[in-house]
């Protein structure tokens, strides 16, 4: 047999080769002929311990260091494999005898640092000065370079956290707990993007790392990426199933992708998994809001609040969901406790505004509704002047008002008519347009009908509970009135519902569906208007317009609609030729077409109404 110095000396060399296998093989030939033999042991333990097999390991080289007292490296060694084990006690007394023997230990210095900082002890100085004393010793140190980085990290020193995960990174990079750590200083530093990198360098080197999966999904949403997070979520979900926080980010990603439904399924696994989480609480009540199912909601957000009180993001979202469920008092009460807490919240202000400019409370509700300057995304769209904007109380003499528009062209044509009372023309149609389009009209036989069902689904997107379109199907009892033709305003996304529903036939479709602008707007459809008896329509910008040229509309809403509609009126104070018909039953709107139908058929006899509408627009104060 070689000599036993010798073949320990090469298992030694194998082990930090990064060759454990070989090394413990080797470490079994010395121990077969010396089962006593300290260094075989120690040497056969850190091996073993390369290998994952953490309980051997500790049991060796405690071996060892019965065997050779004296030995600070072997002391320090059987701290590693028991702070691998998770025993930090017992391994910060193997530092601390290691320390008695060779102060200047770099390792000893540095695991004991470590075992302090997981043990919680109140000295975080005493850890710091460990890992400090142990890069003077060693400044190539990797380990002491990132365990310094942890601890700054824990700190909230994110600058110096970063620092010293780069020093331990230059000496040791391939090490992927530390690109996953830079990630996370990254993070925390408001650099996404280089955090990402740094993920997915994490990820090259130990591709397995639910953790690391888990905070790339992170900071790829917060990029803006919901799909790639998604990705990134369910490789962390396939690696740890059980994970709470894979299945609560995951419904975040998917309800940022729009897929509701999938993200539901989520968060109800993650409520399952804990249901004293009040962000998965939150999460899924609103997602359920998204769903049009506030009711169901609310039992989320008390839960949340319930589990944090100052949780304010719940209790906005309660308030909201109140609204949607018509419970206006209690959903400002909701609203106000979260302006308590974050005051002039942009959030919480603007469905405020929503519910106060609903209940016709004007004064209160105004300045409130400037907050959507704040949300997205009106932020984002805004236009940036130099000059300051005018607030309605500065004189205009000598000064010149530029005025224009930011919100839709439902919003433009509700609120243009005020422009008047700063000297400026409203809306005006060609008056040849509306000829040629009265005479193509008056060859279709009774009332004349139009008909829009469906608005803009990129405006519906921005806010819950603002399903204003309905399914064209659901208007089927219009076509049994007898004495009208209806006329398809539709235009855009929707049209295709004409040829998919049985009374197609029945709906004149006299224009190109995808004809559309401004241009479409002042020559066609607006002359269309001004021929028609009625208009019907969805809460649409077809709406306004209509409204706005005293053209006699009718406008379905559903049960909670959009603040400018009010609450529980059917005329509008806006529009003196508009009557209005609100779901009494929320997402109901076979009962509304049955009450439109009749009152339609009425306005078909003889002695119903006769007046078409065009009367001049009132101002409102």
């Amino acid at each position: 047999m070689r000599d036993s110095a010798a073949t320990l000396a090469r298992a030694l060399e194998l082990h930090n080769q990064g060759r454990p296998g070989e090394a413990a093989s080797l470490c079994r030939e010395v121990l077969a002929a010396e089962p006593l033999n300290g260094d075989a042991l120690h040497v056969m333990g850190l091996s073993l311990l390369a290998l994952g097999d953490t309980p051997q390991a500790v049991h060796l080289i405690g071996s060892a260091a019965e065997l050779k007292p004296s030995n600070a490296a072997v002391h320090a060694h059987l701290g590693t494999a028991l702070s691998v084990a998770g025993h930090y006690t017992e391994a910060l007394a193997c530092y601390e005898r290691a320390l008695a023997r060779a102060p200047d230990l770099a390792e000893a210095q540095r695991g004991r640092g470590m075992a302090l900082m997981q043990l919680g002890r109140p000295e975080p100085a005493l850890a710091r000065a460990c890992f400090e004393r142990a890069i003077a010793l060693n400044p190539r140190n990797a380990e002491a370079h990132h365990n310094l980085g942890i601890l700054e990290a824990a700190a909230g020193r994110h600058h110096e956290a970063l620092a010293s995960f780069e020093r331990a990174l230059a000496f040791a990079p391939d090490q992927a707990t530390a690109h996953h750590n830079r990630g996370l200083a990254l993070a925390s530093l408001g650099r996404p993007a280089e955090a990402l990198a740094s993920f997915d360098r994490a990820l090259g080197l130990a591709p397995s790392a639910a953790p690391t999966h888990l905070l790339r999904g992170k900071v790829a949403l917060e990029l803006g990426r919901p799909a790639e997070a998604l990705a990134s979520f369910d490789r962390a979900y396939a690696l740890a199933p059980q994970q709470f926080a894979a299945h609560l980010d995951r419904g975040v990603a998917l309800t940022r992708l729009e897929r509701h439904e999938e993200s539901l399924a989520s968060l109800n696994r993650a409520v399952a998994l804990d249901a004293s989480s009040p962000e998965a609480a939150n999460n899924r009540g609103a997602v359920l809001v998204r769903l049009f199912r506030p009711a169901e909601a609310l039992a989320d957000f008390a839960r949340a609040v319930s589990l944090r009180p100052d949780y304010v993001e719940a209790h906005t979202n309660a308030g909201i969901a109140l609204r949607g469920v018509g419970r206006y008092q209690e959903a400002l009460a909701s609203l106000d406790r979260a302006l308590a807490l974050r005051p002039e919240d942009p959030a919480a202000s603007w469905c405020k505004a929503l519910i106060k400019l609903g209940r016709g409370e004007f004064r209160e509700g105004w300045p409130l509704y400037e907050t959507r300057l704040r949300l997205e995304p009106a932020r984002r769209l805004q236009r940036s002047f130099e000059q300051p904007c005018w607030m309605g109380h500065e004189p205009l003499a000598g000064k010149t008002l530029l005025v224009h528009a930011e919100q839709g062209l439902g919003d433009t044509l509700q609120f243009c008519r005020y422009i008047p009372q700063l000297r400026v023309s409203y809306l005006h149609v060609d008056a040849q347009a509306v000829s040629l389009w009265r005479e193509r009209l008056a060859t279709l036989p009774g009332l004349k009908v139009g008909l829009n069902w469906y608005g803009n689904p990129e405006a519906e997107k921005l806010a819950a509970l603002e399903a204003r379109s309905f399914p064209l199907a659901t208007a089927a009892p219009l076509a049994r009135v007898p004495g009208v033709s209806l006329v398809s305003l539709q235009k855009g996304e929707g049209a295709e519902q004409r040829n998919q529903v049985e009374f197609g036939a029945a709906i004149a479709q006299l224009t190109d569906p995808q004809h559309m602008g401004p241009e479409e707007i002042a020559n066609e459809t607006a002359a269309i208007l001004m021929g028609l008896d009625l208009l019907i329509t969805a809460d649409t910008a077809l709406a306004h317009l209509a409204g706005a040229l005293g053209v006699r509309v009718w406008v379905v809403l559903q049960a909670v609609p959009d603040w400018r509609w009010l609450i529980g009126r059917a005329d509008s104070p806006w529009y003196p030729t508009m009557k209005l018909f609100r779901q009494r039953t929320p997402g109901d709107w076979s009962e509304v077409f049955e009450r439109v139908a009749a009152e339609l058929a009425a306005l078909c006899m003889p002695e119903g109404p006769q007046d078409r509408g065009h009367p001049e627009a009132p101002m409102l104060d």
